[in-house]
């Protein structure tokens, strides 16, 4: 059985790397959308987050709970 290494966040973490990397106001107000499918990202169907580069600072690029987005090629 192949095993994989699972990170988990709880929302009080992920509510500071969001205001970390300026993306929290946005969160909240429906502009995230998953880079996948499209979908409007909230607290309740978030499933991936990848952290990027861009301009010297930081993003998170985010991915639904939608099982094809679970399982895309990141």
């Amino acid at each position: 059985m192949k095993q994989q290494r699972i990170q988990a966040m709880m929302n009080t973490e992920l509510i500071r790397v969001l205001n970390q990397t300026g993306q929290y106001e946005d969160l909240i107000n429906g502009e995230i959308k998953c880079e996948c499918c499209g979908k409007e990202i909230n607290l309740d169907n978030i499933s991936t987050l990848l952290p990027y580069e861009t301009g010297g600072s930081i993003k998170i690029k985010f991915y639904c709970n939608d099982i094809d987005c679970v399982n895309s090629e990141k």
